[in-house]
């Protein structure tokens, strides 16, 4: 059997996120949130290993500030990593540890009754 494990990495492109003053150009502009992500797998189940929040500048893409994951979430409401991507190997793993034990008690009734 060939179990294929693996591990990545995505951006996502949250928007524009505040205004404030910008180091590198010297003027008030607005900054775009950023969230990069890295994430283990087996086969399509997902579980999120590392995770940054980045602010930058929108208009020279300089001026990046390193965020704290709870406050930008609470000021997002949530979590903007998809469900499965966070928890789907978690899902994966409890669901074995249900299935086989309740198979297993099946088969046992089935044929040794």
């Amino acid at each position: 059997m060939v179990i294929i494990y693996g591990s990545g990495a995505n951006r996502i492109d949250l928007g524009r996120f505040s205004t404030q003053n910008c180091d590198d150009c010297q003027k008030t502009r607005p900054h775009k949130l950023i969230l990069d992500y890295k994430f283990d797998h087996i086969y399509w189940c997902k579980t999120v290993t590392e995770k940054q929040y980045y602010l930058f500048c929108a208009f020279c893409h300089g001026s990046v500030h390193s965020l704290e994951a709870m406050q930008v979430e609470s000021k997002l409401g949530g979590n903007p990593i998809p469900f499965w991507t966070r928890y789907g190997l978690i899902i994966l793993i409890v669901s074995f540890v249900i299935l086989v034990p309740s198979l297993m008690i099946l088969h046992h009734r089935y044929f040794f009754q």
